[in-house]
């Protein structure tokens, strides 16, 4: 076995005598390096690079706009549409679908509806449906709470995780969760009432496998957090994505996960 840091000292020697799991090695995105030393080189590189990456949502690609489809099923008026229209561009705040439902216009469960006919996906009754709290913790809840989403069920023989949003979805954050939870995602919408009652009931579960770090961004910085973790927790494998707004890392070990989660500069200002 190789040591995939090319500025390993020791990557001749090491070759005819280590296999993974010996020593102090440690698997990164499949790759394996023969100690802590010559994974914080490489983990320092990967940062380097991913903390380039933007921090802006990926474009929209809806058909239709939220307005004409709730005008379309003649839910609203066009004098009701024109009203909301309006009484958002003079705020600049928020969006059309939380000011028909501020002004009395339509109804939240409307809004979700139409929402989830734009996204050609299904309305989930999160009102009622409380399978949430066995896969809630699958995702790390700082994810959760930027991206607005929730894990609402998971199917083991697919393998596959439905998340809920109630605004926008988060197409950054559902690759991510493919990549290190290794399930496939499925997208549902959800009311904003609904999805902040299911966060808040989230947050008072305990969830001690997670460490978010909100001031630390330097790529030798994460990569020295990251080692010290790893040798503390006796990893051998990690993961990493690069959400919006974040740094995921997962850790594994003896079948045990856990997450680190840098918070992006942008991230802090939200």
């Amino acid at each position: 076995m190789e040591c995939q840091n090319p500025r390993c000292r020791r990557r001749k020697f090491l070759r005819r005598f280590l296999r993974p799991g010996e020593s102090e090695s440690v698997v990164l995105q499949g790759r394996w390096y023969c100690s802590l030393e010559c994974f914080e080189q490489a983990i320092t590189d990967v940062f380097a690079r991913l903390i380039k990456l933007p921090d802006e949502p990926l474009p929209r690609t809806h058909r239709v706009p939220l307005g004409l489809l709730l005008l379309g099923r003649g839910l609203i008026t066009d004098a009701q549409l024109k009203s909301a229209l309006r009484a958002q561009r003079e705020s600049g705040t928020d969006r059309l679908g939380r000011w028909l439902v501020r002004l009395g216009i339509a109804s939240a469960q409307d809004v979700s509806a139409a929402l989830a006919a734009q996204w050609g996906c299904a309305l989930f009754p999160l009102e009622r449906d409380r399978r949430y709290r066995e896969c809630g913790g699958m995702i790390p809840l700082a994810l959760l709470e930027s991206s607005r989403m929730i894990p609402v069920h998971y199917v083991a023989s697919s393998q596959s995780l439905f998340l809920a949003f109630s605004e926008d979805i988060d197409r950054t954050a559902l690759y991510s969760i493919e990549q290190l939870v290794g399930a496939r995602t499925e997208v549902c919408v959800a009311t904003e009432a609904a999805l902040d009652h299911a966060l808040e009931d989230l947050r008072a579960m305990s969830r001690p496998s997670e460490v978010v770090f909100d001031r630390i961004w330097d790529p030798g910085e994460m990569a020295r957090a990251v080692r010290g973790y790893a040798l503390k927790l006796g990893a051998d494998e990690l993961l990493l994505a690069r959400p919006r707004k974040f740094l995921w890392i997962r850790m594994r070990s003896s079948g045990r996960a856990w997450d680190l989660l840098f918070r992006s500069p942008a991230g802090r200002a939200a």
